[in-house]
């Protein structure tokens, strides 16, 4: 009788960078499906969930009004759901799809009864020996002007009880292990904690792209791309300093911003930004695309003459948008964090202090990249290659659970 995995999409299903995270990891599961059985939670027509959906705008035009909230009429997992179902269906994935509300989780793992819940972000304590708790990232002890005191409390905390609650890790690089060893080692006594290899790989249903994109967002020109959050740790404006040099000494590039556009411990943020820009006169040269289509943002950055990756702080080597970009071929212009390091060396990627504007403007004004992109062909073979890193990980980790 095979081993009963549960995933667990919760906490990645309302925003983009988890979704990719979420699919990163099926990306790599998917080929256990022979050696384990595989279930998810998935909400969408359940009794529940369908209420939710309803109540939905009402709640978000409360917060809106009274908490200075973004009003969405959408319910926020609606995207996810969708998003991970269609992966599931297009490529074939022998996965039980179960229809069950958050609010029914506890009843759901009762029911399947499995050996291990995979990703936790909010572990159970009742099945501290089936979770696997995954930790995102510690910037609030590393970015502490980004938060107050009292969420970097609660933040502390919550990662304590979970820590408690679990008894194996997951994280997305070596640095973070080491950070979450030496800041919250009274509650690692026993644990287990496993960082998943460096290897960038990208979502091939996301290769189908539309005709005439450039038309459709008015790109004319040769263009860097920042496929970010539009948060504040992500360092845009640095970004929009070091390309208004770049401007000002002649560079012909545009440059793009993809990413949501709220930062909700910063509701004012991109007020700031569009601020910086219309005060170095660059609306001409910028342009700021929020969220858009996945296919869209990878079609624009395949384009690109480089990705720009200035992020202050990432829970994994150079976020999301870097794993495609190297997937793609794509050139990399990446912040020296010591994550960030651990994507290594490589003739398409290029490293500069995130503090020191003139570093980014000299690389987007000097370094010119003489590989070629990769041909669809060429994607699937590096993906393919790169996702076997993850499957060997995944069955490492849940076989000896």
């Amino acid at each position: 009788m095979k081993n009963k995995i549960l995933l667990n999409p919760f906490f990645f299903l309302n925003w983009n960078g988890g979704i990719d995270v979420f699919l990163y990891f099926l990306n790599g599961i998917k080929n256990l499906d022979r050696k384990f059985e595989l279930f998810i939670v998935l909400p969408k027509n359940n009794i529940n969930t369908q209420i939710k959906k309803k109540i939905y705008p009402f709640y978000s035009l409360f917060n809106f009004f009274f908490n200075k909230k973004k009003f969405s009429y959408k319910w926020p997992l609606t995207d996810g759901v969708k998003t991970i179902e269609n992966y599931i269906i297009k490529n074939g994935i022998r996965i039980r799809i179960i229809d069950k509300d958050y609010s029914n989780l506890v009843s759901t793992i009762q029911e399947i009864n499995p050996k291990l819940i995979f990703p936790v972000a909010k572990p159970f304590k009742r099945y501290k020996e089936k979770n696997i708790f995954y930790v995102f990232d510690l910037q609030h002890e590393y970015l502490k002007k980004y938060f107050s005191s009292d969420e970097i409390k609660s933040r502390k905390l919550e990662i304590k009880k979970n820590l408690n609650n679990c008894d194996s890790i997951i994280v997305n690089a070596k640095n973070t292990k080491k950070n979450l060893r030496s800041i919250y080692s009274r509650n690692l006594i026993g644990k287990k904690i496993h960082s998943i290899p460096f290897a960038p790989n990208i979502n091939l249903n996301n290769l189908k792209f539309r005709r005439n994109i450039k038309k459709i967002y008015n790109i004319k020109k040769k263009y860097f791309i920042v496929c970010n959050q539009l948060w504040v740790h992500k360092n845009h404006k640095f970004v929009i300093k070091a390309f208004n040099n770049y401007c000002k000494k002649g560079g012909k590039n545009d440059l793009i911003f993809t990413g949501d556009t709220h930062d909700r411990r910063m509701p004012n943020f991109l007020n700031e930004i569009l601020d910086l820009i219309n005060k170095f006169e660059l609306n001409d040269r910028i342009k700021i695309l929020g969220n858009i289509l996945k296919n869209d943002q990878l079609f624009l950055m395949k384009n690109s003459e480089a990705l720009i990756q200035a992020s202050l702080f990432e829970g994994g080597p150079g976020g999301g948008s870097a794993y495609e970009a190297m997937s793609l071929n794509v050139p990399i212009f990446a912040s020296n964090i010591k994550v960030n390091l651990e994507m290594g060396k490589s003739k398409n990627l290029k490293y500069f202090d995130p503090y020191k504007v003139d570093k980014l403007t000299y690389l987007m004004l000097n370094y010119k990249f003489k590989t070629k992109k990769y041909s669809l062909k060429e994607i699937k073979k590096f993906s393919k290659k790169q996702q076997k890193k993850t499957t060997i990980f995944f069955d490492r980790i849940f076989s000896n659970f």
